[in-house]
């Protein structure tokens, strides 16, 4: 997970598409595992519990306990703007104050065909897609029941979209090998 800034995104691929054939050519790449998703999106809007949170900006640097993408389609007729009225008006408030929620970034595809090793699935950008991240501040298996499913609960009784993804992230503490151990399946 990383930001790519306004007007960097060829300057990205290009360094991106470098790094990753270097690693393919030095063996370093991770055969075992499952590609899950590529894509890249546009920021939006961001929703903080409290108003003088920490900003969507510096949320990959915080020390949050982990992060969930949950990644929604909406229904057949329900725009964008109606999604997020509903998100930022009604839903968020009455969901993160108390929650171990902090912020929660809202994303939407970017249609666009980048340079990427053969061995990366392609896949094309939903008009239908909301990404969702939730930061949190306790570790996912704490927040999981009473922030992401109560959400999926709340959003899918709305009608106006549903789950498709929520794919749970723990930091990595950099510098150590802590975590590293749950890697691999013995």
């Amino acid at each position: 997970m990383y930001w790519v800034l306004d007007g960097y995104h060829a300057v990205w691929n290009r360094w991106a598409l470098r790094q990753v054939n270097a690693l393919h050519a030095a063996g370093r790449m991770f055969e075992e595992r499952d590609h899950v998703h590529t894509l890249l999106y546009d920021y939006c809007w961001e929703f903080r519990r409290h108003p003088d949170g920490v900003p969507i900006e510096v949320a990959l640097d915080h020390p949050y306990r982990g992060f969930v993408p949950v990644f929604i389609d909406r229904t057949d007729g329900i725009t964008n703007e109606v999604l997020w009225e509903w998100l930022r008006s009604e839903h968020l408030p009455a969901l993160l104050p108390g929650s171990d929620a902090d912020l929660v970034a809202a994303f939407t595809p970017i249609a666009l065909e980048i340079d990427a090793p053969g061995d990366v699935p392609r896949e094309a950008a939903s008009e239908s897609r909301t990404l969702l991240l939730w930061f949190l501040s306790t570790p996912p298996e704490v927040a999981w029941e009473p922030v992401i499913v109560e959400h999926r609960r709340r959003l899918e009784e709305s009608g106006l979209g549903r789950v498709v993804a929520a794919l749970p992230f723990i930091p990595t503490i950099p510098g150590t090998d802590i975590y590293t151990d749950k890697l691999w399946l013995d």
